[in-house]
């Protein structure tokens, strides 16, 4: 009995090891170049848990057409569940040139994310 206790405690570790989600917090732009009067879009994404405290970067050549658009998905599927929030900005630049969007930042169980890589 004690066996077969500890074999059913070891089976439910394992798969609550592998149930477990991956966060990814992620930041992407709609193109990397555009016209002067014209506008981009700019998305944070932060996949598989639930954040706090989102901190938008600084547009400081751009002019904010929108945002921030906050969507969130929740999905269930055969007892899976996915959870993603995306805040996006419509932004627009104020001059030519090439410049550099600041990352946002967002909180997770206390802990302080950047968006891992830009596409």
């Amino acid at each position: 009995m004690k066996r077969t206790l500890l074999l059913f405690a070891f089976a439910f570790f394992v798969i609550s090891m592998f149930g477990q989600n991956e966060v990814t917090f992620k930041a992407n732009v709609s193109r990397g170049s555009v016209l002067l009067g014209n506008g981009i879009e700019v998305l944070f994404t932060l996949e598989g848990a639930k954040g706090a405290n989102f901190i938008p970067p600084i547009f400081e050549h751009f002019t904010v057409i929108s945002g921030p658009n906050v969507r969130t998905m929740v999905q269930i599927n055969n007892g899976k569940t996915k959870q993603s929030t995306v805040y996006a900005y419509y932004v627009q630049p104020n001059d030519t040139g090439l410049f550099y969007i600041e990352p946002a930042s967002i909180e997770v169980e206390n802990i302080s994310l950047l968006p891992l890589f830009w596409q």
